[in-house]
């Protein structure tokens, strides 16, 4: 049995409808993609991560649209530590070799491809710069983000402006409507 589908957000998910357009900010080894695809394989997945590797793994699925990028606050370079290695990745954290890779401007990129209903992030840390850059366009979006701000014990909340918590989990990830 895959280790996986006894980790949080793969078990939410299990009980959650999945909607036809979904984001999965974070997408690393595509644990969650794969998930996702199992549990509705009609779903349009929108996946980004800036390692290259992490979607390659997709080559060929014309379903899973790939987006090598860090999705930011500018158009750049990001610096990530943990690259290419089995540890998470993160521009936050400092830990493990160090690549500078390319990122976009989330507000400008995501105004070019379809909303999503879903948004499933795990970012490392990011999520507490990134959410409120682009929270306004996705107004009725579900959000299952793992808050590395629990996970540290800063106890910091996430910060949407809108939306509400609906639930929290297990391992920091929360759901967010």
């Amino acid at each position: 049995m895959n280790d996986f589908l006894t980790h949080s957000d793969a078990v939410w998910l299990s009980g959650y409808p999945i909607p036809p357009i979904v984001y999965v900010i974070g997408a690393y080894q595509g644990n969650t993609v794969r998930h996702i695809r199992n549990l509705s394989p009609e779903t349009r997945i929108f996946a980004f991560d800036p390692q290259q590797w992490a979607l390659d793994r997709w080559l060929g699925d014309a379903r899973i649209w790939k987006f090598p990028v860090a999705l930011a606050l500018h158009t750049g370079e990001v610096s990530l530590s943990g690259y290419e290695t089995d540890g998470a990745s993160s521009v936050i954290y400092r830990n493990g070799p160090r690549a500078t890779l390319r990122s976009v401007d989330a507000r400008e990129f995501l105004r070019f491809i379809p909303s999503p209903q879903l948004i499933v992030m795990n970012i490392e840390g990011a999520e507490h710069e990134l959410i409120p850059h682009i929270e306004k366009m996705c107004p009725d979006c579900t959000w299952l983000v793992q808050n590395h701000g629990l996970e540290d014990r800063l106890a910091r909340n996430l910060p949407f402006e809108n939306a509400q918590l609906i639930a929290r989990i297990a391992d920091g990830w929360e759901v967010w409507s």
